[in-house]
Order: structure tokens, then sequence, then C-alpha cells
């Protein structure tokens, strides 16, 4: 039974959230997902919600190995397709990191970052984690806020990876939305007709 919690348990399967196929997949996909949204809506977009300094969550100070006192730059978005929020964003890095590692951040704007990691030879991905958020997981507080509601009301499949270039550590949350199962339809009726 998953609990209300405002800590989430993350695995290392994808098998352990219990995700129907099509988000499993979309879940394991090793790919960037601003590449993959792209590819199945008409019209993709990034709304930078917030970037600015803040303190790392107990769950991000353990991920990235600092204390959770640690001040950290956040960034926050939502990715749309065809003008609809699929999925949430979220960001952490430590802030001497993000100076000496990571200096595209501060003039990212409304770029993917998808865009950035993906280009750059020197970035290296760490394995995906899996998750299902509840409502007060702080994620899923700032994603009810984003989208200008009180409760996102039920789970959301997420993942989340560590990214490393030269000696800095990112974290780099998705959480899926609602919408992105209509994403997810237009793949399988691409794939159905792929012979």
């Amino acid at each position: 039974m998953w609990l209300k919690t405002r800590y989430a348990h993350w695995f290392e399967h994808v098998n352990a959230v219990d995700a129907p196929p099509t988000m499993q997949r979309w879940l394991i996909d090793a790919g960037s997902m601003t590449k993959k949204l792209k590819a199945h809506s008409r019209v993709f977009g990034v709304r930078r919600l917030f970037q600015g300094m803040g303190r790392c969550t107990r769950e991000e100070s353990l991920v990235l190995g600092v204390d959770a006192r640690t001040r950290v730059m956040q960034r926050e978005v939502i990715l749309l397709c065809d003008n609809q929020p699929a999925i949430y964003g979220y960001t952490t890095v430590v802030s001497e990191a993000m100076r000496r590692d990571w200096p595209f951040l501060d003039v990212l704007g409304s770029t993917p970052l998808g865009e950035k990691l993906f280009a750059d030879a020197r970035v290296v991905r760490y394995p995906l984690q899996y998750a299902r958020l509840h409502s007060g997981h702080p994620l899923m507080q700032r994603v009810a806020n984003a989208m200008g509601i009180p409760d996102v009301g039920q789970t959301r499949y997420a993942r989340r990876s560590v990214f490393r270039r030269k000696g800095g550590a990112m974290l780099v949350t998705e959480i899926f939305l609602p919408a992105i199962t209509r994403v997810m339809a237009i793949e399988s009726d691409i794939d159905e007709f792929t012979f």
C-alpha cells in the first residue's frame, strides 16, 4: 500500500512502481525527454516557473551527497505539448557546482535543459530511479501551485537521475502530468502502424 507521505520511495527498477506498459516505456527511456516530446507534439514549449536559490530537501541532499542545509540552485519548469502541461521538471544543483560546471544554467531561460545536457559530450547521466509521488510530497505541492490547483489529487509517476559534468552533480526530476497520456496515445498510434 502506498502511503501519502512527504517522502518518496525511489526504486532502481521501473517494475517497482507498477506502471502500465506504455508509461513504463516512457519512464525507462534514457534519451532526451525534450526530444521525445517534440517528436510527439505539433507545438512544444517550456514554461519556466522558477529559477533561484533555495535549500535542498533531505531526499535531494542524500542523492547529491551534501548536507541538507546546503544552498542549491533550483530550476522549475513545465514541458508543454500542444499547449498542455505534460511534464513537470525540477532541477537541483549545488550552487558552487553551478558556477564552475554548469555555467549555461544562468542564461538558459526557457530553453529546454535537455538540449544542453544531451549535446555536451562531457555530461554523464547516471541510472534512472523511479517513484510514485503522492500529494504530500513537496514536489507534488509545487506541481499543484504551478497548475493553479489546490491538490494534484492522485499519485503521479516520476523519475530522476543525476547528471555529472566535470566535478559537478545535477539532479533532474521529471513528474508525468495528466496530459502525457494524450502524448503517449499518439505514440501508440504510431507504433500500431509500424511494420
